[in-house]
């Protein structure tokens, strides 16, 4: 019999979706970053999307089961899809990313296989469902990693759980990836037409409720008139696109909010942008705003779980109630016009990623709760 020291750790990273957005990246990074010698690594996930593309082009093999619907899991066909690779493939781990993947995998999942779920939320909407589900089936998972405290905290009090069945990892930034770019920024101010000078603002991610890109607009409009030559940027896709859409016309503020729509390369956006904004609702870490601190741009977030262990109000950015457009106008307004505090939040923050959020931290630490299971 082959000893576990002296094999690869066959380890499963599935995941409900694989379309470009926080937990996705994070299951990316964690594919390609992790070490080859010590671990063979393969994606599941319940539905397609453009991530599945960039693994399979940095060799890692992914199986997409293809469900319409995160809920068609429970399509006999679709279940028994899951359950044949889970079983086929002999993963001695299997750490899954989201409610739907993780309930999917802990019912389709060998016996001998040890499970991991990652918490990536600190969900407000009320689903007491996924947490009576997360009880039921407590015995098939050996650990929790959650991607802040907060998000720990919060599944706990949910779930009922006690603390030490969770381990906070913070998700990880590749530092070289977002150092800034100067020349690709100035190129995409002129696709723009923003000209050199011109104060950008940035929102990058989903076009949903929880990232509360609507109160952005608003405080946009309230902000606009005390200012002089200042845009917004709008990087993302998502079911509220065209409300939003909507919403910037109607509010007239269509010659300085632009909708970019996916950008793939986001750090490029960043290089063109002097600040990131992040008006969440609620979140469970904040990749954007880290990653906007690893590109050396100031941040105005919201104070909401998660997202004010990335920002220290006043030290990397600032930090307004959520839903709170008038506060949020303010901010913009008193960034904008000292650049003094611009610098400092930039370099600060730039500090702070490279001290606690490297892609290196997070996935040495995921190595180390992989061993420790097996």
């Amino acid at each position: 019999m082959t000893r576990l020291s002296d094999r690869k750790i066959r380890l499963c990273l599935m995941i409900t979706e694989l379309a470009p957005a926080g937990a996705e990246r994070i299951v990316y990074e964690l594919a390609t970053g992790l070490d080859a010698e010590k671990f063979a690594v393969e994606v599941v996930a319940l539905r397609d999307g453009l991530v599945a593309q960039q693994l399979l082009d940095a060799g890692i093999p992914v199986h997409v089961i293809g469900l319409k619907g995160k809920l068609s899991v429970l399509n006999p066909l679709h279940f028994l899809r899951l359950r044949k690779i889970l079983h086929r493939r002999n993963y001695d781990i299997i750490h899954t990313h989201l409610f739907h993947a993780d309930i999917a995998a802990r019912l389709a999942k060998p016996s001998d296989a040890k499970l991991i779920y990652s918490v990536h939320i600190a969900e407000k909407r009320y689903r007491p469902w996924q947490f009576w589900l997360g009880r039921m089936f407590k015995k098939r998972c050996k650990k929790i990693i959650a991607v802040s405290q907060a998000a720990a905290d919060h599944h706990a009090r949910r779930s009922k759980f006690p603390a030490d069945y969770y381990r906070v990892i913070y998700n990880g930034i590749n530092l070289e990836h977002f150092r800034r770019d100067g020349a690709a920024g100035v190129q995409i101010r002129k696709n723009i037409g923003i000209a050199d000078g011109e104060m950008v603002l940035l929102f990058a991610g989903r076009l949903d409720h929880q990232k509360g890109v609507d109160i952005l607009i608003d405080a946009f409009g309230q902000a606009a008139p005390k200012l002089e030559k200042c845009h917004l940027l709008i990087a993302g896709q998502g079911l509220q696109e065209t409300m939003l859409r909507d919403k910037i016309q109607h509010s007239n503020l269509s010659d300085v909010v632009f909708m970019l729509g996916f950008c793939r390369e986001i750090q490029q956006v960043m290089a063109a942008a002097d600040i990131l904004i992040m008006p969440s609702r609620w979140e469970g870490f904040g990749l954007s705003a880290a990653e906007a601190m690893a590109a050396s741009l100031p941040v105005i977030a919201t104070k909401v779980e998660g997202l004010s262990e990335v920002v220290v109000d006043g030290v990397t950015g600032l930090l307004v109630p959520p839903e709170n457009s008038k506060l949020l106008a303010d901010a913009i307004v008193q960034l904008v016009q000292d650049k003094g505090l611009r610098e400092k939040f930039a370099t600060e923050g730039h500090g702070r990623v490279v001290e606690k959020f490297t892609i290196d931290k997070m996935v040495t630490q995921h190595e180390q709760i992989y061993r420790e299971v097996m």
